[in-house]
């Protein structure tokens, strides 16, 4: 009698753990499965802002007219009139504005910054990047303004060479590893509790315009998966510099003044 009230007292907290046991996994399985909807990182972008100082090659689609290219070549860039001048013949020509970084030659940039976010309560790690539905043709650039950098400098982040390969390296010149690839050495943590992982992007096309994606590739405990980033709604573009535009212009400041060498050798 004794074993059976002690089998009876006992069943029903068996039955309980169990219970309970059988609960707390399938509200935890519940959880993961939400913590794993919808996108593993979202990705907020803004163009690195490009100044004359710094060195910048613009690009636009027609030429100049003469009396157009007179105002350029008298207009000083230090006057606030002939700034926004300036700024309004750019504009005019759909003028792109282009990144020459010091210490490379002919490597003329856009650059993008990317913060990713990760609400997720389990980790994940970026572990991969490409430029993804590449399409590319021959620039249509037919004026080039260009200021030269003024020295030199140390670039974090990454290097995109569309015309070489869609995968990034190391821009940082200070790392042994530059110009190797990006995610032989580096990888980028997001969520559980991780800060936001912030990326320099240098994007060059050499001569040609380019669009695209970029296509991240990131691990879980679930495997290896990728999530495509976008520039807001559109796909990300750049402008070539053209092998033979039909016009150039040198700023050699300062003083910022540009000089007309479309037909000026001594310009080259």
């Amino acid at each position: 009698m004794t074993v059976l009230a002690l089998l009876g007292w006992i069943f029903p907290y068996t039955l309980e753990y169990l219970s309970t046991e059988t609960t707390t996994r399938h509200a935890k399985e519940v959880e993961e499965k939400i913590d794993q909807e919808g996108p593993a990182f979202t990705a907020s972008v803004r163009e690195e802002e490009v100044g004359l100082d710094g060195g910048v090659v613009i690009v636009m689609d027609r030429p100049l007219t003469p009396t157009e290219s007179e105002a350029l070549t008298e207009a000083d860039l230090r006057k606030g009139d002939d700034d926004k001048r300036f700024d309004e013949l750019v504009r005019s020509h759909a003028g792109e504005r282009l990144n020459v970084p010091a210490g490379r030659t002919d490597q003329y940039t856009r650059v993008w910054l990317m913060d990713l976010f990760s609400d997720r309560a389990a980790g994940l790690s970026v572990v991969g990047m490409r430029a993804k539905d590449l399409k590319c043709e021959p620039a249509s650039a037919k004026t080039v303004l260009h200021t030269p950098s003024q020295g030199a400098g140390t670039y974090e982040g990454m290097w995109f060479d569309l015309s070489k390969n869609p995968s990034p390296t190391i821009a940082d010149r200070s790392d042994k590893h530059f110009g190797e690839p990006f995610f032989s050495y580096k990888k980028i943590d997001l969520g559980n509790g991780a800060s936001p992982g912030g990326l320099r992007v240098e994007v060059t096309s050499g001569v040609k315009d380019c669009d695209w994606v970029f296509e991240v590739e990131y691990r879980d405990a679930k495997g290896t998966h990728t999530q495509r980033i976008m520039n807001g709604e559109k796909r990300f573009t750049i402008a070539g510099h053209p092998e033979h535009p039909e016009q150039q212009f040198v700023n050699f400041g300062p003083p910022y003044f540009f000089t007309d060498c479309s037909t000026d050798a001594a310009c080259r």
